[in-house]
């Protein structure tokens, strides 16, 4: 794994260098308690005391932190060098900063994106008293756009752990169309998804209580609410499962519609199978629109074009989103109106 890291270290410099921004600055404390999103994608180890990390667009990668981490990150080989300090990082990261006078450096926050957010109040205002009467708090700006596409942008390796993660959905899937019957329960469909989770020893991309989120018929709740025990599924309703599994630290994310026939009923009628096929179809328009250059509101401005021109209102909300460490990995909204 740690060749992952490194490669994606190595990434980051190269998207500083495209965004033109000259070091990237990742500060953090007790990540135990309080991790910062982004350093999943970096590394896998704790720091304990508060620690900074610089990597720069010329592909320096600087670890400081006290002499109890410092070992950690040292060990770690993902570092072109480690800068122990004693008590507090003010010993060392002023003096660091002021050898690579970078003229721009990235700072984890974002008005609007939680994934580039990683940065707490309590040390932004610690960076400020530290470097207070030197040019560098005049020189941050935000990571957000690094983050971004540090996320998006997935190595071979990743896409390999991605699709595999998306095949073993697929399995679960399966397992599932061959056991749900009529008359089964929400929590007990769930179940049968959980089952299957623990007995693989792997996790679902999002808190089991919602994963997988289950809609069966006309009288269940909507959007994120979860399996309900008294929502009983009936012959004529439609059943939309969304659920995705965490497996080697990448998460998939998909959903699927069955139709619980009625008696004397061979498939579903027009009523049901009409907005599926339209629903198919505007998936189909956004695939057919999606490849590299294209921007993401033009993919999801060809699914809700297809939908419209069928007949049927815009939908409320994005097309897609990007999946990886998490189901909405860097934000929710990818390819968004």
């Amino acid at each position: 794994m740690n060749s992952l890291y490194r490669q994606k270290l190595e990434q980051a410099s190269q998207i500083l260098r495209e965004v033109g921004i000259d070091a990237w600055l990742i500060y953090v404390r007790e990540t135990a308690l309080n991790p910062d999103p982004v350093t999943e994608l970096l590394w896998d180890f704790q720091a304990i005391w508060p620690a900074a990390f610089l990597i720069t667009s010329d592909g320096e990668r600087i670890a400081t932190g006290v002499v109890h981490d410092a070992p950690t990150f040292e060990a770690s080989g993902l570092f072109t060098r480690v800068v122990p300090f004693q008590k507090v990082p003010d010993e060392t990261l002023p003096q660091l900063l002021k050898e690579l006078d970078p003229q721009s450096i990235a700072l984890n926050y974002s008005l609007g994106e939680v994934a580039a957010d990683g940065l707490s109040h309590g040390l932004f205002l610690n960076l400020q008293r530290m470097l207070d009467g030197t040019p560098y708090p005049a020189r941050f700006t935000s990571a957000e756009r690094v983050i971004g596409l540090l996320r998006q942008r997935k190595l071979p390796a990743e896409l390999a752990l991605l699709k595999e993660a998306a095949r073993t959905a697929h399995e679960l899937f399966d397992r599932f169309t061959a056991l749900v019957r009529v008359g089964m329960s929400e929590t007990e469909m769930a179940e049968i998804f959980l089952s299957q989770v623990r007995t693989r020893g792997i996790g679902t991309s999002w808190d089991a209580g919602h994963c997988p989120n289950i809609n069966a018929g006309p009288n269940t709740g909507r959007g994120h609410l979860g399996p309900l025990p008294t929502v009983v599924l009936r012959p004529g309703d439609v059943l939309n499962i969304d659920f995705g599994v965490k497996q080697s630290g990448y998460c998939s994310d998909h959903q699927r519609v069955w139709y619980a026939l009625r008696p004397g009923e061979s498939e579903p009628p027009e009523s049901v199978m009409r907005p599926f096929r339209a629903v198919v179809g505007a998936i189909q328009a956004g695939f057919a629109a999606l490849r590299p250059g294209v921007q993401g509101w033009e993919v999801d401005a060809a699914a809700r074009r297809f939908l419209t021109d069928a007949g049927y209102p815009e939908y409320l909300h994005a097309l897609g989103h990007n999946v990886g460490h998490y189901a909405h990995d860097g934000g929710v909204a990818m390819l968004c109106p």
